[in-house]
């Protein structure tokens, strides 16, 4: 879930620009080299060299508006020269942030930072350049949360799972009379036990032990007792 109270505040490395420029230089090379060849017939034209410089602009811009920061749930990157563009990546699908450095990069002590995401393919979000101080801590930041996260949602669903109540057998045999659905049992176990002739064989061997006038009175009392 994106929080739109928060607002991204770190910025890129102070020397982002010389690699952005470079970028840029990589894409420009081969239209200067045409323009170099076919136009020393008749002089080169200095207009072709102010062609770079809205390029250079925002090369330049663009690392003055670039800000990122680790928010509540996700990675807030915000950026765009002309239309300012907030996007977040969430913790929870961040598979890997890599760090990946030239000799220029060590030369200055930078880093390039690739964000990766269980999605695949190109990185989901690509920082260009941090201090390696800067990239270190976004690295444990990111993967700290994620942790927090994932022990969070295992918390929860080991609640969900916990046992509401738990009933001794006793309890249990007391709620099923009660619910009437065990008088049905009650009642099948006795018809049963009647025509096996069971209650017939006790009912005389205890009349023969207790006598038949002490099993009458007992029998008598069976429901003053059930109304008390």
């Amino acid at each position: 879930m994106f929080d739109d109270a928060f607002e991204p505040t770190k910025r890129l490395h102070p020397m982002s620009w010389l690699f952005g420029a470079l970028t840029l230089a990589r894409h420009l090379i081969f239209p200067a080299i045409a323009a170099v060849i076919f136009g020393s017939r008749n002089g080169f034209p200095l207009w072709l060299a102010w062609l770079a410089v809205p390029p250079l602009f925002v090369v330049f811009w663009n690392q003055h508006v670039y800000r990122y920061g680790c928010g509540p749930t996700g990675l807030v990157i915000r950026e765009g020269v002309f239309f300012r563009n907030v996007r977040q990546i969430d913790y929870s699908r961040i598979e890997n942030i890599d760090t990946e450095r030239g000799v220029l990069h060590r030369l200055l002590g930078v880093a390039e930072v690739r964000v990766e995401t269980s999605t695949g393919g190109k990185p989901e979000a690509l920082i260009q350049v941090l201090g390696l101080e800067a990239a270190e801590a976004l690295r444990q930041h990111v993967f700290a949360s994620r942790a927090e996260g994932r022990s969070t949602a295992a918390d929860a669903q080991q609640e969900a799972e916990e046992t509401l109540l738990r009933l001794p057998a006793l309890e249990l045999v007391k709620f099923g009379l009660i619910d009437n659905r065990g008088l049905i049992v009650v009642a099948g176990a006795f018809g049963l036990l009647h025509e096996s002739g069971a209650i017939e064989f006790w009912a005389t061997l205890v009349r023969q032990r207790m006598g038949a006038a002490a099993l009458d009175a007992l029998v008598a009392s069976g429901p003053l007792i059930q109304i008390a």
